[in-house]
């Protein structure tokens, strides 16, 4: 298990995302050490991270190092914390999502530029290699809008990640999971109310903008949960309802995040909190 700590440490310096997938199997494989002393485990880990920092001080290598330790290894850490505080995965999935979500805001103010510099050169070859495919007004617009809400893009396939290493989580320690089953506390929603006086500034409308996306998508999983519950009852079929699922999902992922809002403060489902112990 050592060399899988040490390997999941240097995938996550270069795929985050599949960084947090590997490290979330790795917690499962080893729950009775991991819980008792995660900081122990997780230090293997930054070993090959923090080697690469020592070898190039660039800032696009601090902007690797600190999303495998902070946006992987802090967030397994966060999880496995919560985990044997209060023995709910629930809450350990949604208190790891909010260290996403925090540690997405700071990369934006850390390395906000090095991000908008990254993303330039990008469209820059993309217009230099295929020309043809670029309608300039179209994608001028829209390469406007993806630059601005670049944080929370990163941000939202870190939750994916972490989506996909819970289930496989649950999967490794032998606990059946129900996507339908999951919901979270009311009191988080206190977070999207206490960002909303930012949009009245106009020098703090983009982080605004990119909160509240990432901020948006615990209310969205909710919702996705509460309606798949509610088409469990109607439609039998699992293919079925997975195809309406992701349907509902792509045209309309608005009305799934009121609904989970709702949820979340009305209880639509019912009044018991989600979430298998360990």
């Amino acid at each position: 298990m050592f060399w899988f700590s040490l390997l999941s440490g240097a995938i996550a310096s270069f795929s985050p995302f599949l960084g947090i997938i590997l490290v979330m199997i790795f917690c499962a494989k080893t729950l009775g050490i991991s819980i008792v002393s995660p900081q122990r485990l997780l230090i293997v880990f930054a070993v090959l991270p923090l080697s690469l920092l020592i070898m190039d001080r660039s800032l696009a290598t601090q902007l690797m190092v600190l999303d495998a330790i902070f946006g992987v290894g802090f967030i397994a850490y966060i999880f496995l914390i919560t985990l044997r505080n209060n023995q709910v995965l629930s809450e350990a999935l949604l208190l790891s999502i909010i260290g996403i979500i925090g540690y997405s805001m700071l990369r934006m103010f850390l390395y906000g530029d090095l991000l908008a510099q990254s993303f330039d050169q990008g469209y820059e070859l993309l217009q230099t290699q295929m020309p043809a495919l670029v309608n300039r007004d179209y994608m001028d617009l829209s390469m406007k809008l993806w630059k601005m809400i670049l944080p929370a893009v990163w941000g939202l396939g870190q939750v994916l990640a972490l989506l996909i290493g819970y289930f496989l989580f649950h999967r490794s320690i032998k606990i059946p999971f129900r996507f339908e089953d999951l919901r979270f506390s009311y009191v988080y929603n206190l977070l999207i109310v206490a960002i909303l006086p930012l949009y009245l500034f106009e020098a703090s409308r983009h982080i605004f903008v990119n909160a509240l996306i990432l901020l948006s998508v615990v209310p969205l999983i909710q919702g996705f949960a509460s309606v798949s519950l509610g088409l469990s009852r109607v439609i039998s079929s699992a293919v079925l309802r997975g195809i309406i699922m992701v349907l509902i999902l792509l045209y309309a992922f608005i009305p799934l995040t009121l609904i989970g809002l709702a949820d979340s403060w009305l209880g639509i489902r019912n009044k018991n909190r989600g979430g298998n112990t360990a």
